[in-house]
């Protein structure tokens, strides 16, 4: 069996060591706070951005949340990536994925928007995706106004979040 990187290594047995409940034996409620105060330990020191902002964007089903990260002030329209974050389809946020977004936009040195999606389960597929959906056509038409050129857009995420990436690429190829 491969061996982990000696700092991850580290992380896993720090986890172990605290004995903490099990997601499933949580309520979805009990599961995002718990969710939340785990990963609170990735994004103690965020690397800093010009800009973090906060957009309500229209979707499906009312507003949609979507964090958009500027990398640099400097920087003219450019590429973005939509970011979806994971977490099971239960939890997860933008608040949980901060530092994933902004490493992101530093190492690539494009504007990043994360979408803070519906969640089971009192959210069901395929509303996750339709956020999704409605966020991308969303920097499509607007991106520009938020330094993103439309014809530069990528979608990624980890987890749930590859899932709804892979399943919007997929949509969005399908309609053309």
């Amino acid at each position: 069996m491969p061996q982990l990187d000696p700092t991850m290594a580290a992380i896993v047995e720090a986890t172990r060591a605290r004995g903490l409940r099990p997601y499933e034996t949580m309520t979805p409620v009990e599961a995002r706070r718990e969710y939340e105060a785990r990963h609170a330990v990735w994004n103690v020191e965020p690397p800093a951005v010009a800009a973090v902002e906060d957009r309500v964007v229209p979707g499906p089903r009312g507003p949609l949340r979507v964090r958009l990260y500027t990398p640099d002030a400097s920087a003219g329209p450019g590429a973005g990536i939509v970011y979806l974050h994971g977490g099971g389809w239960v939890c997860g946020s933008p608040e949980s994925h901060d530092v994933v977004c902004r490493g992101l936009a530093l190492a690539g040195g494009f504007r990043v928007a994360s979408v803070d999606y519906g969640l089971a389960p009192e959210h069901p597929f395929p509303h996750g995706l339709d956020d999704t959906l409605a966020a991308v056509r969303w920097l499509t038409a607007e991106g520009p106004s938020v330094g993103i050129d439309p014809a530069r857009l990528a979608i990624a995420g980890d987890s749930a979040g590859a899932n709804l990436a892979l399943a919007a690429c997929l949509t969005l190829r399908d309609a053309g």
